[in-house]
């Protein structure tokens, strides 16, 4: 199976593979001997940084934005074919169009 590692990765994967089949005989350490880490201390982790387009993932943005494309597109019909002039304009041709334009 060709993972597309470089050969950094691949050499780390293939020290690991081998150093985990190998058996584990440390004993684990008691309690009182543990270190406390800084976040089993309570210290809080930083935050991180505000997103500035966090607006654009929420879905009320995009009914808005589909919103206005919907009404701008049907404007813009209603004014393209309603100031048009129709091909056959009746008041020219009073017997019929027959294919003039």
């Amino acid at each position: 199976m060709n993972l597309r590692l470089d050969a950094v990765a691949a050499t780390r994967v293939m020290a690991a593979e081998g150093a985990a089949q190998e058996n584990d005989n440390d004993a684990p350490k008691p309690m009182e001997k543990v270190t406390v880490t800084k976040k089993a201390a309570g210290e809080k982790p930083p935050e991180p940084p505000k997103d500035r387009f966090a607006f654009a993932k929420d879905w009320p943005f995009w009914v808005i934005v589909g919103g206005v494309l919907i009404a701008a597109g049907g404007t813009y019909m209603l004014l393209r074919n309603g100031n048009s002039t129709p091909a056959c304009d009746h008041g020219t041709y009073t017997s019929g169009c027959f294919g003039a334009r």
